[in-house]
């Protein structure tokens, strides 16, 4: 079988604004408020959530949180195996391979239509257990990658 990946988006289930920094903001322009729960960009006038958000809650020193958006609309993304997010296209991306134990194994950056065969590159090495995917310019986490094999239900 051949190894490929499954991008997984936050779920609107993950978050308890009550328990975390938040503050409600409207998108102003487009893009650039990019849901991490759709993983689609707020339109313009759009409410969206504003959070502080541990996105790599591990022992390690590669432990990590940072400012994320969700969309006050937005549904629980789905890809199929091997699909990147079609909002990826035209931004420059930052791919973090991590162990099973939460350390750094590999790094890398690209171009958004580059996004599939830079995953399936990293997943090459069979000590990646996930990749945590980032804008590169402002740094923030949008989503994570996990090694499937293809055509296997995940």
């Amino acid at each position: 079988m051949t190894r490929t990946f499954q991008i997984e988006a936050l779920t609107k289930e993950t978050f308890n604004t009550d328990q975390m920094p938040s503050e409600w903001v409207i998108a102003k322009g487009y893009p650039g408020y990019p849901c991490r729960v759709s993983l689609q960009d707020a339109q313009p006038g759009e409410r969206v959530l504003l959070v502080h958000y541990t996105h790599h809650a591990v022992s390690t020193p590669y432990r990590a949180a940072g400012p994320i958006y969700i969309r006050e609309q937005a549904e629980n993304a789905q890809f199929d195996q091997g699909v990147c997010p079609p909002f990826f296209q035209g931004r420059q991306l930052s791919m973090r391979a991590y162990t099973h134990k939460g350390y750094l194994a590999n790094a890398r950056v690209c171009e958004g239509v580059d996004a599939s065969d830079s995953l399936n590159s990293l997943f090459e090495n069979p000590k990646v257990a996930y990749v945590h995917i980032h804008f590169a310019a402002p740094g923030c986490y949008c989503c994570t990658a996990v090694p499937v094999e293809a055509g296997v239900p995940a």
